[in-house]
């Protein structure tokens, strides 16, 4: 590419300009002569799933790339330049930084916006306008008008980020019918007066988790309830799903669930196993699934609508993996063996860090332990060079250290943090000075501190108890509460446009305080994320007591 000041890059910039020109002046005289309503193409579904392609994928009605540029002679081709990536799939605008993308879709596009209430200003606080307010509403002629020449209907030049579009007469109305059917109306789940969420319990969830669980999310919404009920102030009202049986039959009765009544996303919830059947239930319905408390989420590459807090035992695969892969020439293992109950969900993550280390050229063994008298026998065959890492439960590490009182020599032995209870990993003396475990959660003097200062005080306001001394159940209750908080942060933002994908944009930036419960560390999100914490630390217990924890590793983010 030449640069922008060769003349060969100037005549190519002002034959686009020409072209941008014209296409705009002969869309002016198609539209003008004559409107394009909703009316107009609201049984058309070939031209609306036209201007679906040119909105989300950058393909315009013929089939060729979508075409615009932005000053300085900056041209965008194709899904890069899809509206989409500002404008958000709700067609509700978003905000970064300084910059305020407005929404376009069809409701508020071409209506006079309403200017947002405000009280009055402090003393010495000036309000500034948004510029996306002092407009009146756009029609026909006004909206390629914006989209060709970046022109407001008030004459104002929009900013350097909306680029200036080569649309056609047939692909801006095909781009108009599509953003006429974008939030138009409330998603399921809400009523004239309520929202109605949902939380899952799958079987296997202990009662007194699943009771600390809903003690938060009652008292959370009982905050959200509206001190005096007026038009247009909905309440919240939760909806407790628990299914039953074996996990092949979770969605049929979600499905029945939902037909019962309809929620508008769910929140929160718990389960012993895995995530995947409530997942595909998500997304497959739309419904946002937000933050349930699991150690194994569904699968990655499928999630449109489900977040989660981290990716629970896969994640902790992954960072051992680095850690053993990173091991200095000395410390690196010739082989990993793997430990296992057939039916738990640590059998998936060995599954994963099985395979992580295979592509980095190491082998790895699981080792499936069928039976309590099994345990005694468990470490034949394993030399020092090799590393053990258990994926066990409490009960399991005490009796595998009960029958094996002192730990084998190994380049490494490891445990997983999650399933083994993190510092209270029911190590003895003995295992204590040689094993590690991964470790997902902010360290305990840091965690103690936010939990003091932002959760206790929320219980005691709640009249709910404390559970400071109770790790597993203080980690759950702490990360319901900030599920909630998230829903509630996302809610307010949303104002009354209750459109699903939207709550998941706004989802998808949270913003203030309301992480603070969690007990995970750098808790971050962005467009297309769905795990709030992505890494790891590799710790051990040190101390003249081996209660400590001292870590092995920085943050390991694989």
């Amino acid at each position: 590419m030449k640069s922008s000041g060769s003349t060969g890059g100037s005549s190519r910039r002002a034959e686009v300009r020409r072209r941008l020109r014209a296409v705009a002046l002969a869309a002016l005289f198609s539209l003008c002569s004559g409107s394009v309503g909703t009316a107009a193409f609201a049984d058309d579904a070939a031209l609306i799933e036209a201007g679906r392609r040119l909105y989300q994928e950058g393909v315009l009605v013929a089939g060729t790339p979508l075409v615009a540029q932005r000053d300085g002679g900056v041209t965008l081709t194709g899904k890069v330049a899809a509206c989409v990536n500002c404008h958000r799939a709700s067609g509700m605008g978003s905000i970064e930084g300084g910059t305020s993308v407005p929404p376009i879709a069809g409701p508020i596009l071409f209506s006079a916006p309403i200017m947002p209430r405000r009280r009055a200003p402090a003393p010495g606080i000036t309000f500034v306008e948004l510029r996306q307010y002092d407009r009146p509403a756009y029609d026909d002629a006004s909206f390629a008008r914006v989209v060709t020449q970046g022109l407001s209907p008030s004459g104002a030049t929009l900013a350097y980020l909306m680029p200036r579009y080569a649309l056609g007469p047939a692909d801006l109305r095909a781009l108009t019918a599509y953003l006429h059917t974008l939030s138009t109306r409330s998603s399921p789940g809400v009523d004239d007066d309520t929202v109605h969420f949902a939380t899952v319990v799958t079987p296997g969830a202990k009662p007194e988790q699943t009771d600390a669980m809903l003690d938060i999310l009652h008292a959370c919404f009982a905050e959200r309830a509206p001190r005096v009920v007026t038009p247009g102030i909905r309440r919240w009202k939760l909806h407790v799903w628990e299914l039953t049986g074996p996990e092949s039959g979770w969605t049929s009765q979600l499905e029945e669930h939902l037909r019962t009544q309809p929620v508008f996303a769910m929140v929160s919830g718990i389960g012993a196993g895995r995530w995947d059947a409530i997942q595909q239930f998500c997304e497959r319905e739309g419904v946002p699934c937000l933050f349930p408390n699991t150690d194994l989420p569904g699968d990655s590459r499928a999630d449109r609508v489900s977040f989660y807090f981290n990716d629970g035992v896969a994640l902790e695969a992954r960072v051992i993996a680095r850690y053993l892969t990173d091991a200095s020439a000395d410390r690196k293992p010739a082989r990993v063996v793997q430990f296992t109950r057939a039916e738990d969900i640590g059998a998936a993550a060995a599954r994963v860090l099985a395979k992580s280390l295979a592509s980095a050229g190491m082998a790895a063994e699981i080792r499936t332990l069928r039976s309590d008298a099994g345990f005694g026998g468990a470490l034949s065959g394993v030399t020092p060079d090799d590393a053990l890492v258990f994926w066990l439960r409490p009960n399991d590490v005490a009796r595998l250290t009960r029958a094996i009182e002192r730990p084998p020599g190994a380049r490494a032995i490891l445990f997983s943090g999650s399933l083994g209870g993190f510092e209270g990993l029911p190590l003895p003396a003995a295992w204590r000075t040689e094993a590690a475990f991964a470790y997902p959660l902010d360290p305990p003097g840091r965690r103690g501190l936010r939990m003091r200062f932002n959760f206790h005080p929320w219980l005691a306001k709640n009249g709910l108890p404390s559970s400071e001394g109770d790790l597993e159940l203080e980690i759950l209750r702490g990360n319901t509460l900030t599920a909630c908080k998230l829903l509630d942060d996302a809610m307010t933002r949303m104002r009354t446009y209750y459109f699903r994908d939207y709550l998941v944009e706004l989802i998808e930036t949270p913003m203030g305080n309301s992480a603070a419960t969690s007990a995970y560390p750098r808790f971050s999100l962005g467009v297309g994320q769905r795990f709030a914490s992505k890494g790891a630390y590799v710790v051990r217990f040190a101390g003249p007591t081996g209660q400590e924890l001292t870590p092995l590793t920085d943050w390991i983010a694989p």
